[in-house]
Parts: C-alpha cells; structure tokens; sequence
C-alpha cells in the first residue's frame, strides 16, 4: 500500500513501511535540500580525523601546538576550562584557571625558518579580539561567581623542519585590556 506525500517539489510516493522513515520524511517535506546534506554531513563527521572538516597543514600545527600549551599548563597545576571558545567577538585558544587566576592564552606557532617573534603577531586588532571574547566569555560563564583575576597570556611553540617542538615560550600577562 502506498501513501501520497505533498512537498515542495511534488508529489511522492512512499510505501507502507514508511513510518520507519517519518523522521527523515517529515524533514525532506519541510526542506529537501537539509533531507540529503545533514545525513551526509554527519556521514563525514563519522569518518576517522574528518571532525566534520578538513584541517590544512597549518591548522593540524596550531592544534597540535594548543594540546603541547595545554598539557604544560594542567603539568604547573592550571586546570584546562575550555579550549577553542568561539563567540560572535572572537576566538580564545586555552581558557585556564589557577589559584584566583583565569587566563586566556592565545596559542601561536612557529617554524623554523620565521623570523618574527610569536609574541609580536598578537597585534592590537587580535588583542582586541581576544579581549571582546574574554568578555563574552565572562559574560556567558561567569555570572555569580566570585571575582578572579583576568590576565592575557601568550605561549609561543617552536617547531623544527622534522616536525619536532623544538622550544616553547610562555609570557604571562602579555598585554592587558585598555
């Protein structure tokens, strides 16, 4: 037995077992474009290292410089609150806690070969950035909690040519809000 369905691009046919598939025959009505794109979107965030989006060669090193600055941290007793926190102001790579103290630390990477100091890319319109992010953060997490210090750190990873961290910098407090 058959059932006639009414949907944006005509009428279609579906058979009796059809009501396994309501969920996903409700959403082809609604918007067939979502009906075939979500599946395959989460298809794709299914697959090994896909997360749902390719990483180019240097966003692979930017995480991989982020995970070596947060495990330094948890190693001198910082506890790792969030990484990667995004909001319509900015992004905050490692937002970590210690003794009073939150931080928000911006990650950044460098090869061999540059010659412009890490601590020198995080330039005024980045700080700014950062700063606005710190702020929705507080904003969005930290309502009723008991006052902290906020400090802007900056750690700097060295890679070598093998792919190797050759060196890690940390500057505390490196800038601070106006």
């Amino acid at each position: 037995m058959a059932t006639a369905f009414r949907c944006r691009i005509g009428i279609f046919q579906a058979h009796a077992l059809s009501h396994c598939f309501a969920p996903v025959l409700r959403l082809f009505m609604d918007n067939p474009l979502k009906a075939i794109i979500r599946p395959l979107r989460s298809f794709l965030r299914g697959l090994p290292g896909m997360g749902g989006r390719l990483f180019t060669p240097a966003q692979k090193l930017g995480r991989s410089s982020e995970g070596y600055v947060a495990e330094h941290l948890r190693s001198i007793g910082y506890t790792i609150l969030q990484r990667n926190y995004r909001c319509k102001r900015g992004e905050i790579d490692i937002i970590a806690f210690r003794k009073g103290t939150m931080a928000f630390v911006e990650v950044r990477s460098r090869t061999g070969g540059c010659a412009r100091e890490a601590q020198e890319s995080v330039d005024d319109p980045k700080q700014k950035r950062i700063i606005e992010a710190a702020r929705c953060y507080r904003a969005g997490r930290m309502r009723g909690e008991p006052e902290v210090f906020l400090r802007f750190d900056v750690a700097a990873v060295t890679w070598d040519n093998n792919g190797k961290i050759s060196g890690m910098s940390y500057y505390e407090d490196a800038f601070r809000p106006d």
